[in-house]
């Protein structure tokens, strides 16, 4: 990423985490542990290798441990801010509400905070560099397609459809949690948002609407949600076999 561009990210935290109870009736899941560290942590330090300084965590479930949590790194980059939800905006919903707040940015990187990843945020930055389009969708092959929200990508990487959880998906792309886009589709994210109300949903309700204004990035690095008590029992295990940091 060059250095006049000015990046900064949204990291998706405010889930309920319904689907591992009863882990998270007492730590959210972006503070899971993972090789004894939250797994935010390591969206930080990935997110601080890309350049990136300033970070908007939104908020809901367990706040005031997040709260504490962020409070605990005073100093430290990348700057987090907070948006706390007392109810839940959805995740498209949480992109309008930051639109202001990151209304100086150059480029603006929207992240699922129950992933982990080896997956290096500079490098959808610097892929988005390279094309005019105003969304990056990072893209991964999926076995269960049916289960994410599907592409269907033309030779010039051009995404021609997309379609959440579709009962007979087109291809294997799903989206992969991690895109980047310019400022002018967090006015358009507005705009739904004043057609649809809250909450309202990133893959289902926007992602579809960018069709035409989407490259898609081929994820180099992998990619686990950890959403499930089945994906978190093999986190610590994936976690060492991708090489993050204890």
């Amino acid at each position: 990423m060059g250095q006049s561009v000015r990046a900064k990210a949204v990291l998706l935290c405010a889930g309920l985490g319904n689907r591992i109870r009863p882990i998270t009736d007492t730590v959210p899941k972006c503070l899971l542990p993972i090789l004894g560290r939250p797994l935010m942590d390591y969206w930080f330090d990935n997110l601080t290798e890309a350049g990136i300084s300033e970070v908007l965590v939104n908020t809901h479930w367990l706040h005031e441990v997040v709260e504490d949590y962020v409070s605990g790194r005073s100093g430290k980059l990348p700057k987090v801010d907070l948006l706390f939800e007392p109810e839940l905006l959805g995740s498209g919903g949480t992109l309008a509400a930051c639109a202001e707040w990151a209304s100086d940015a150059d480029v603006i990187v929207s992240i699922y905070g129950d992933l982990l990843v080896s997956q290096k945020v500079s490098s959808v930055l610097d892929f988005h560099a390279t094309h005019n389009f105003p969304f990056t969708l990072t893209v991964a092959h999926q076995d269960e397609p049916w289960r994410r929200g599907i592409a269907t990508v033309a030779d010039d990487g051009t995404v021609t459809s997309f379609i959440e959880k579709p009962a007979h998906p087109q291809s294997d792309l799903a989206a992969a949690g991690i895109y980047a886009m310019d400022p002018a589709i967090l006015r358009q994210i507005g705009e739904i948002q004043s057609e649809l109300g809250l909450p309202f949903d990133l893959g289902r309700d926007v992602i579809p609407r960018l069709v035409g204004q989407m490259k898609a990035y081929y994820a180099e690095g992998e990619i686990l949600d950890i959403g499930t008590l089945e994906a978190y029992s093999g986190a610590q295990e994936f976690a060492k076999r991708i090489g993050l940091a204890e």
